[in-house]
């Protein structure tokens, strides 16, 4: 089982990772004293990804960053100030069934953010929340 995780003291950005190198991910864990920031598509059609947990002051994830990723059933977002995920970011994650944020300031998600997705379960823990276009379609 392959799995990124760490400890980082400075911005961590992930700009795209190979499936040919990570093909058996299936856990990402990332705690950051500062920004974390995944780039557009940098995921994307990640089969064997299940969970993503993420720790970090704020957190931005692009457009269409883990779409795709067909067997993603939990997301944990945690300890953040701001967290900000751009338009389908999770879209058609059909397994995804539950999602947990914990921040203090702001939640700002875009369009079709988790478009095609099986959502059961959506704890938001926030000041301020910000929800794009269609972003449970058809799940409530």
């Amino acid at each position: 089982m392959q799995q990124i995780g760490n400890n980082f003291n400075s911005m961590l950005n992930c700009k795209y990772f190979s499936k040919s190198n990570f093909n058996s991910l299936k856990n990402i864990n990332i705690e950051s004293d500062s920004q974390i920031s995944f780039e557009k598509g940098c995921f994307i059609g990640f089969n064997n990804l299940e969970k993503i947990t993420l720790s970090g002051v704020n957190i931005l994830i692009k457009n269409n960053c883990f779409k795709n990723c067909s067997n993603l059933t939990n997301i944990e977002l945690k300890k953040a100030e701001k967290i900000l995920l751009l338009s389908s970011v999770f879209q058609n994650c059909t397994k995804l069934i539950e999602i947990n944020f914990k921040f203090d300031l702001e939640l700002s998600c875009g369009k079709d953010c988790f478009y095609g997705s099986s959502i059961k379960k959506a704890n938001f823990q926030s000041k301020l929340v910000k929800l794009g276009e269609s972003y449970f379609e058809n799940h409530f």
